[in-house]
């Protein structure tokens, strides 16, 4: 089972872990927990905190999502 570990605190989605099986790793799965979830933050006007490397560094190739980062926390 691939996953996507988050909390929400107060208008932040702080994102802070992604966890992909070997067997999926490559397909593209990560991908789509990461966007779905940047997805939600925009359609519920929430920022983000991308404390999970492989978030941030999807962030940092999607720029669409930039603007939903926390200033400080620019990945």
């Amino acid at each position: 089972m691939a996953r996507l570990d988050y909390r929400v605190e107060k208008h932040t989605m702080i994102l802070v872990h992604t966890e992909v099986p070997p067997e999926l790793t490559g397909g593209g799965v990560g991908a789509k927990l990461v966007k779905a979830a940047l997805e939600y933050a925009q359609g519920s006007s929430l920022t983000v905190v991308p404390r999970c490397s492989f978030a941030a560094a999807y962030i940092r190739r999607h720029q669409q999502y930039q603007g939903l980062v926390e200033p400080s926390e620019t990945p």
